[in-house]
């Protein structure tokens, strides 16, 4: 999918959610292997 496709998306979310909350959910659905890592990450730190 393009990434307007998905920006509008999150736009429309964003009457719902706070803006915040939608960045953190698309990134953590789009890259887990990124999310997994982070929290590695900050269980070390």
């Amino acid at each position: 999918m393009e990434e307007p496709s998905v920006q509008g998306v999150g736009h429309v979310l964003s009457m719902y959610i706070d803006p915040d909350e939608i960045l953190v959910d698309l990134n953590f659905k789009e890259s887990t292997a990124t999310g997994d890592a982070a929290d590695a990450i900050a269980g070390l730190g």
